[in-house]
Protein backbone atom coordinates (compact mmCIF):
# COMPACT_ATOMS: atom_id res chain seq x y z
CA UNK A 1 0.00 0.00 0.00
CA UNK A 2 1.34 3.56 -0.36
CA UNK A 3 1.69 5.48 2.03
CA UNK A 4 2.31 9.04 2.21
CA UNK A 5 5.33 11.06 3.91
CA UNK A 6 6.04 14.57 5.04
CA UNK A 7 9.31 16.28 4.05
CA UNK A 8 10.85 19.32 5.97
CA UNK A 9 12.47 21.38 3.15
CA UNK A 10 14.42 24.73 4.30
CA UNK A 11 13.69 26.55 1.08
CA UNK A 12 10.16 25.58 0.28
CA UNK A 13 8.61 24.49 3.70
CA UNK A 14 6.55 21.69 3.86
CA UNK A 15 6.27 20.19 0.61
CA UNK A 16 4.54 16.93 -0.94
CA UNK A 17 4.15 16.56 -4.58
CA UNK A 18 0.61 14.80 -5.84
CA UNK A 19 3.03 12.14 -6.82
CA UNK A 20 3.68 10.81 -3.84
CA UNK A 21 0.42 11.05 -2.24
CA UNK A 22 -1.45 7.45 -1.93
CA UNK A 23 -4.71 8.02 -4.21
CA UNK A 24 -2.42 7.48 -7.04
CA UNK A 25 -2.46 3.58 -6.09
CA UNK A 26 -5.97 3.16 -6.77
CA UNK A 27 -5.50 5.52 -10.15
CA UNK A 28 -2.90 3.20 -11.60
CA UNK A 29 -4.63 -0.09 -10.49
CA UNK A 30 -1.62 -1.91 -10.48
CA UNK A 31 1.15 -3.01 -7.66
CA UNK A 32 2.26 0.00 -5.99
CA UNK A 33 5.50 0.18 -3.79
CA UNK A 34 6.94 2.75 -1.48
CA UNK A 35 10.70 3.12 -0.59
CA UNK A 36 11.53 5.45 2.32
CA UNK A 37 13.84 6.14 5.18
CA UNK A 38 13.36 9.24 7.37
CA UNK A 39 13.56 11.76 5.05
CA UNK A 40 13.03 10.57 1.39
CA UNK A 41 10.81 8.61 -0.40
CA UNK A 42 10.33 6.94 -3.82
CA UNK A 43 6.79 5.26 -5.09
CA UNK A 44 6.61 3.56 -7.63
CA UNK A 45 3.99 0.72 -9.59
CA UNK A 46 4.68 -2.25 -12.03
CA UNK A 47 3.65 -1.95 -15.02
CA UNK A 48 2.33 -5.26 -17.22
CA UNK A 49 2.54 -4.76 -20.83
CA UNK A 50 2.14 -7.10 -23.98
CA UNK A 51 6.27 -6.80 -24.30
CA UNK A 52 7.19 -6.91 -20.13
CA UNK A 53 6.83 -5.54 -16.92
CA UNK A 54 8.71 -2.18 -15.90
CA UNK A 55 8.78 -0.32 -12.69
CA UNK A 56 7.55 2.77 -13.21
CA UNK A 57 7.69 6.47 -11.08
CA UNK A 58 4.62 7.20 -10.19
CA UNK A 59 1.99 8.25 -10.96
CA UNK A 60 1.31 7.80 -14.57
CA UNK A 61 3.35 10.42 -16.09
CA UNK A 62 6.61 10.09 -14.88
CA UNK A 63 7.18 13.60 -12.81
CA UNK A 64 8.60 14.77 -9.77
CA UNK A 65 8.55 11.17 -8.07
CA UNK A 66 11.53 11.74 -5.91
CA UNK A 67 11.94 14.22 -2.78
CA UNK A 68 14.55 16.74 -2.80
CA UNK A 69 17.39 14.69 -1.05
CA UNK A 70 17.46 11.41 -3.20
CA UNK A 71 19.69 8.45 -1.69
CA UNK A 72 21.39 5.54 -3.60
CA UNK A 73 20.37 2.92 -1.44
CA UNK A 74 16.53 3.89 -2.14
CA UNK A 75 17.34 3.43 -5.57
CA UNK A 76 18.89 -0.11 -4.97
CA UNK A 77 15.95 -1.22 -2.41
CA UNK A 78 13.31 -0.03 -5.77
CA UNK A 79 15.60 -2.30 -7.81
CA UNK A 80 15.60 -4.97 -5.73
CA UNK A 81 11.69 -5.09 -6.11
CA UNK A 82 11.90 -4.32 -9.67
CA UNK A 83 13.91 -7.61 -10.11
CA UNK A 84 11.98 -9.74 -7.75
CA UNK A 85 9.20 -8.43 -9.74
CA UNK A 86 11.20 -9.78 -13.53
CA UNK A 87 10.85 -6.15 -14.93
CA UNK A 88 12.95 -4.87 -17.66
CA UNK A 89 14.00 -1.60 -16.51
CA UNK A 90 13.18 0.75 -13.92
CA UNK A 91 12.79 4.55 -13.77
CA UNK A 92 11.69 7.57 -11.52
CA UNK A 93 11.61 11.70 -11.84
CA UNK A 94 13.14 14.05 -9.69
CA UNK A 95 11.39 16.75 -7.98
CA UNK A 96 10.80 19.63 -9.99
CA UNK A 97 11.47 22.09 -7.17
CA UNK A 98 14.67 20.74 -6.15
CA UNK A 99 17.75 22.50 -5.22
CA UNK A 100 20.00 19.71 -5.26
CA UNK A 101 22.05 18.90 -8.47
CA UNK A 102 21.59 16.19 -10.35
CA UNK A 103 24.09 13.36 -9.75
CA UNK A 104 24.65 10.49 -11.63
CA UNK A 105 24.45 6.80 -10.79
CA UNK A 106 26.23 3.99 -12.83
CA UNK A 107 23.86 1.94 -14.83
CA UNK A 108 21.44 4.93 -15.30
CA UNK A 109 20.43 7.07 -18.30
CA UNK A 110 19.32 10.36 -16.65
CA UNK A 111 17.28 12.98 -19.11
CA UNK A 112 16.85 16.70 -18.40
CA UNK A 113 13.16 18.07 -18.77
CA UNK A 114 11.73 21.14 -18.14
CA UNK A 115 8.33 22.29 -16.44
CA UNK A 116 7.04 25.47 -15.80
CA UNK A 117 5.78 26.22 -12.22
CA UNK A 118 3.81 29.49 -10.92
CA UNK A 119 3.88 30.38 -7.48
CA UNK A 120 0.62 31.05 -5.77
CA UNK A 121 1.11 33.64 -2.63
CA UNK A 122 -1.55 35.41 -4.76
CA UNK A 123 -3.36 34.74 -7.44
CA UNK A 124 -1.10 35.12 -11.08
CA UNK A 125 -2.93 37.62 -12.74
CA UNK A 126 -2.57 40.24 -9.80
CA UNK A 127 1.38 39.57 -11.06
CA UNK A 128 0.65 40.63 -14.24
CA UNK A 129 1.43 44.19 -15.94
CA UNK A 130 -1.52 46.21 -16.13
CA UNK A 131 -2.22 45.82 -20.35
CA UNK A 132 -1.65 41.74 -19.45
CA UNK A 133 -4.25 41.94 -17.04
CA UNK A 134 -6.92 43.71 -18.80
CA UNK A 135 -6.49 40.71 -21.82
CA UNK A 136 -7.18 38.11 -19.51
CA UNK A 137 -10.07 40.28 -17.92
CA UNK A 138 -11.14 40.48 -21.67
CA UNK A 139 -10.89 36.68 -21.96
CA UNK A 140 -12.64 35.90 -18.99
CA UNK A 141 -15.56 37.70 -19.96
CA UNK A 142 -16.16 35.90 -23.81
CA UNK A 143 -17.81 32.73 -22.28
CA UNK A 144 -21.74 33.13 -23.21
CA UNK A 145 -23.98 33.23 -19.77
CA UNK A 146 -25.29 29.62 -20.15
CA UNK A 147 -22.08 28.39 -19.51
CA UNK A 148 -20.65 27.79 -15.41
CA UNK A 149 -17.92 25.57 -14.10
CA UNK A 150 -18.89 22.64 -13.02
CA UNK A 151 -17.06 21.57 -9.84
CA UNK A 152 -18.71 17.98 -8.97
CA UNK A 153 -18.91 16.75 -12.78
CA UNK A 154 -21.99 13.78 -12.95
CA UNK A 155 -20.53 10.11 -14.36
CA UNK A 156 -22.42 11.15 -17.71
CA UNK A 157 -20.56 14.89 -17.87
CA UNK A 158 -17.59 12.92 -17.51
CA UNK A 159 -18.32 10.77 -20.73
CA UNK A 160 -18.96 13.83 -22.19
CA UNK A 161 -15.22 15.45 -21.38
CA UNK A 162 -13.52 12.27 -22.03
CA UNK A 163 -15.28 12.31 -25.93
CA UNK A 164 -14.02 15.82 -26.05
CA UNK A 165 -10.21 14.60 -25.02
CA UNK A 166 -10.38 12.06 -27.50
CA UNK A 167 -11.67 14.18 -30.01
CA UNK A 168 -9.00 16.99 -29.04
CA UNK A 169 -6.04 13.98 -29.20
CA UNK A 170 -7.20 12.98 -33.13
CA UNK A 171 -6.88 16.96 -34.40
CA UNK A 172 -3.65 16.74 -32.76
CA UNK A 173 -2.42 13.06 -34.01
CA UNK A 174 -1.43 12.49 -30.72
CA UNK A 175 -1.89 9.31 -28.64
CA UNK A 176 -5.16 9.40 -26.11
CA UNK A 177 -4.31 8.07 -22.33
CA UNK A 178 -6.49 4.66 -22.22
CA UNK A 179 -9.45 4.81 -21.47
CA UNK A 180 -9.41 2.89 -17.51
CA UNK A 181 -6.99 5.76 -16.79
CA UNK A 182 -9.13 8.63 -16.58
CA UNK A 183 -11.97 6.43 -15.38
CA UNK A 184 -9.68 6.07 -12.22
CA UNK A 185 -9.03 9.16 -12.34
CA UNK A 186 -12.75 10.78 -12.56
CA UNK A 187 -13.98 7.78 -9.27
CA UNK A 188 -11.09 8.39 -7.09
CA UNK A 189 -11.72 12.59 -7.39
CA UNK A 190 -14.79 11.95 -5.89
CA UNK A 191 -13.35 11.07 -2.25
CA UNK A 192 -9.32 12.33 -2.64
CA UNK A 193 -7.35 15.10 -3.75
CA UNK A 194 -8.51 15.38 -6.99
CA UNK A 195 -10.22 18.61 -8.31
CA UNK A 196 -11.81 17.58 -11.80
CA UNK A 197 -13.28 20.80 -13.23
CA UNK A 198 -15.74 21.21 -16.08
CA UNK A 199 -16.75 24.07 -18.29
CA UNK A 200 -20.16 23.62 -19.35
CA UNK A 201 -23.67 24.90 -20.03
CA UNK A 202 -26.94 22.19 -19.53
CA UNK A 203 -26.84 20.36 -23.18
CA UNK A 204 -23.20 21.08 -23.94
CA UNK A 205 -19.36 20.18 -22.71
CA UNK A 206 -17.03 22.86 -23.91
CA UNK A 207 -14.29 20.68 -21.92
CA UNK A 208 -12.53 20.56 -18.32
CA UNK A 209 -9.54 19.59 -16.49
CA UNK A 210 -8.10 17.06 -14.03
CA UNK A 211 -5.51 18.86 -10.93
CA UNK A 212 -3.72 16.36 -8.97
CA UNK A 213 -3.85 17.99 -5.07
CA UNK A 214 -0.71 17.65 -2.80
CA UNK A 215 0.46 19.04 0.33
CA UNK A 216 1.38 22.82 -0.89
CA UNK A 217 1.49 22.25 -4.06
CA UNK A 218 -1.00 20.84 -7.59
CA UNK A 219 -0.62 19.35 -10.84
CA UNK A 220 -2.00 20.43 -13.83
CA UNK A 221 -3.06 17.31 -15.17
CA UNK A 222 -4.83 16.45 -18.09
CA UNK A 223 -6.79 19.30 -19.83
CA UNK A 224 -9.38 19.55 -22.69
CA UNK A 225 -11.70 21.36 -24.10
CA UNK A 226 -13.58 21.46 -28.08
CA UNK A 227 -11.40 23.09 -30.71
CA UNK A 228 -14.91 24.93 -31.47
CA UNK A 229 -15.08 26.85 -28.06
CA UNK A 230 -12.06 28.27 -28.32
CA UNK A 231 -13.07 31.76 -29.33
CA UNK A 232 -14.76 31.59 -25.63
CA UNK A 233 -11.80 30.68 -23.73
CA UNK A 234 -12.77 28.13 -21.52
CA UNK A 235 -9.59 27.52 -20.56
CA UNK A 236 -8.71 30.75 -19.13
CA UNK A 237 -12.26 31.22 -17.50
CA UNK A 238 -11.64 28.24 -15.27
CA UNK A 239 -7.93 28.68 -14.52
CA UNK A 240 -8.92 32.17 -12.99
CA UNK A 241 -11.73 30.13 -10.68
CA UNK A 242 -9.18 27.16 -9.99
CA UNK A 243 -6.42 29.59 -8.70
CA UNK A 244 -8.42 31.62 -6.20
CA UNK A 245 -9.82 27.45 -4.97
CA UNK A 246 -6.11 26.25 -4.82
CA UNK A 247 -4.93 29.50 -2.87
CA UNK A 248 -7.86 29.25 -0.59
CA UNK A 249 -6.77 25.33 0.06
CA UNK A 250 -3.55 26.61 1.03
CA UNK A 251 -1.49 25.59 -2.12
CA UNK A 252 1.97 27.31 -2.73
CA UNK A 253 3.11 25.79 -6.16
CA UNK A 254 1.03 25.03 -9.11
CA UNK A 255 3.30 22.72 -11.31
CA UNK A 256 1.96 23.16 -15.11
CA UNK A 257 3.52 20.85 -16.69
CA UNK A 258 6.01 19.92 -19.55
CA UNK A 259 5.33 21.19 -22.84
CA UNK A 260 6.58 19.55 -26.32
CA UNK A 261 8.50 22.59 -27.20
CA UNK A 262 9.51 26.12 -25.79
CA UNK A 263 7.89 27.53 -28.93
CA UNK A 264 4.42 25.89 -29.21
CA UNK A 265 1.53 27.49 -28.21
CA UNK A 266 0.56 25.61 -24.70
CA UNK A 267 3.97 26.69 -23.16
CA UNK A 268 3.45 30.02 -24.38
CA UNK A 269 0.04 30.25 -22.92
CA UNK A 270 1.59 28.93 -19.35
CA UNK A 271 3.81 31.95 -19.16
CA UNK A 272 1.18 34.50 -20.66
CA UNK A 273 0.16 33.40 -17.04
CA UNK A 274 3.42 34.39 -15.89
CA UNK A 275 4.68 30.45 -15.16
CA UNK A 276 8.68 29.88 -15.00
CA UNK A 277 10.81 27.56 -16.19
CA UNK A 278 12.09 24.79 -13.79
CA UNK A 279 13.90 21.65 -14.41
CA UNK A 280 13.52 17.90 -13.58
CA UNK A 281 15.26 15.00 -14.32
CA UNK A 282 14.47 11.45 -15.43
CA UNK A 283 16.38 8.53 -14.14
CA UNK A 284 16.11 4.85 -15.91
CA UNK A 285 17.66 1.28 -15.60
CA UNK A 286 17.51 -1.48 -17.65
CA UNK A 287 17.66 -4.46 -15.81
CA UNK A 288 18.12 -6.93 -18.63
CA UNK A 289 20.74 -6.69 -21.54
CA UNK A 290 19.62 -3.33 -23.41
CA UNK A 291 18.82 -5.40 -26.65
CA UNK A 292 16.26 -7.26 -24.76
CA UNK A 293 14.42 -3.87 -24.65
CA UNK A 294 15.22 -2.13 -28.07
CA UNK A 295 14.42 -4.91 -29.59
CA UNK A 296 10.23 -4.21 -28.92
CA UNK A 297 9.35 -2.09 -31.56
CA UNK A 298 9.43 1.17 -30.68
CA UNK A 299 6.11 2.37 -32.08
CA UNK A 300 4.53 -0.27 -29.52
CA UNK A 301 6.52 0.78 -26.39
CA UNK A 302 4.86 4.17 -27.23
CA UNK A 303 1.12 2.93 -28.01
CA UNK A 304 1.22 0.66 -25.18
CA UNK A 305 3.45 2.95 -22.55
CA UNK A 306 1.81 6.31 -23.77
CA UNK A 307 2.44 8.12 -20.18
CA UNK A 308 5.10 6.13 -18.79
CA UNK A 309 8.48 6.60 -19.01
CA UNK A 310 10.64 3.73 -19.97
CA UNK A 311 13.54 4.72 -21.09
CA UNK A 312 14.87 7.59 -23.55
CA UNK A 313 13.92 7.13 -27.28
CA UNK A 314 17.43 7.61 -28.48
CA UNK A 315 18.32 4.12 -26.77
CA UNK A 316 16.39 2.60 -29.76
CA UNK A 317 19.06 4.34 -32.32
Amino acid sequence: MITTLRESDAMHGVLVPPQMMKYWADIIDAPTYVVSDDHNQINFAIMEFSFGKFAVGMPYMGYGCMPDRYIPHLLDEMEDIARAEGCLAMSVGTHPLSVQPHHTYPGFYTQDNFCQISELDVHPVKKLSHHRRMAFQNEISKLPEEYFIDTSPSAAVFDQWLDVYKSRCADQGATPFPDWFFVNYYITSGFSDIEFWVVRSRDEVLGGAFIAIGEGIADYGTSAFTTASRKYNPTTHLLDALFTHLIGRGIKYFNWQSSKSRNDGTYLYKRRWGAEEYNHCYLSKPLVDIDEITSIPLETVKEEANGCYILPYGVWG
